[in-house]
């Protein structure tokens, strides 16, 4: 999955639960769409209750699927069990299985221990970690599940420009980064530039955004996209209608150019 820009939608659990036909339709879209990442965070946790989902997903091996640890405690026999309880639940493995980092409760190689035994009995593809710090990657390499590593969520978008070198030493060591915030948490949107509080707190790179998206007939958030797959980022915005879709299909065709970055 390394070296790579992926797209698609993810579903948060409140979300899923506050407005299911919502999510539902942004789901159908995102199926016929040819986006091939889903982002299921900690909702699948919920998804059971959701026949809809479950199907498509485990009849369509080609999507990719994302899964978060739920919780706060993610040790050992907590890593083994919810990666099973996953399995159960969707019919198959997890492509990718996250963890959040750091924890002050678990080591790392507790951790990957739990991993490794997933890995080994087929339970899970890959993995991933969200959060970053230099002894992670020495961590990985020293247990050697370098191979199944694949990738790293970082708190990275036009609001946090400052990451990206944190962005450019993972990707030197070929590891694929994904942004864990791509739009801000809604303020890299149409609808976050309306907020006037957020323009008061982050005028700066809104009011260029909006510049940009009148300038090229689009949505601040295709901007905001488009500016990820220029530092070849990936990313799986929080989707709960098909606009959202359709946003993310056309920011894969946009195209910054150098002025264009430069202004943002």
């Amino acid at each position: 999955m390394a070296a790579q820009i992926l797209s698609g939608i993810s579903i948060k659990r409140d979300k899923l639960e506050t407005n299911p036909k919502g999510v539902k339709l942004a789901f159908e879209a995102f199926l016929n769409s040819g986006l091939n990442v889903l982002d299921l965070r900690d909702s699948w946790i919920r998804i059971e209750k959701f026949e809809t989902f479950l199907k498509p997903l485990r009849e369509n091996k080609n999507i990719i699927i994302l899964a978060r640890f739920y919780g706060i405690y993610p040790s050992y026999e907590n890593i083994i069990n919810q990666i099973s309880m996953f399995k159960n639940i969707l019919g198959r493995p997890a492509d990718v299985f996250e963890v959040k980092m750091p924890n002050l409760f678990v080591s790392l190689k507790e951790i990957l221990k739990g991993f490794r035994k997933a890995l080994d009995e087929g339970m899970i593809n890959g993995f991933g970690v969200i959060g970053w710090k230099p002894s992670y990657i020495k961590e990985i390499y020293k247990e050697d599940l370098l191979e199944k590593f694949q990738h790293i969520k970082i708190d990275f978008n036009a609001l946090t420009k400052n990451n990206l070198h944190v962005v450019k030493k993972l990707q030197s060591l070929k590891i694929n980064v994904f942004s864990s915030s791509p739009l801000g948490g809604g303020i890299l949107t149409d609808k976050g530039y309306m907020s006037f509080k957020n323009r008061i707190i982050h005028g700066y790179v809104l009011n260029r955004l909006k510049k940009l998206s009148e300038n090229k007939g689009s949505s601040i958030s295709e901007i905001a996209l488009s500016w990820l797959n220029s530092f070849r980022v990936s990313y799986a915005p929080s989707t709960s209608e098909p606009l959202h879709v359709k946003e993310i299909l056309r920011s894969r065709e946009l195209k910054l150019n150098e002025n264009e970055l430069v202004l943002l």
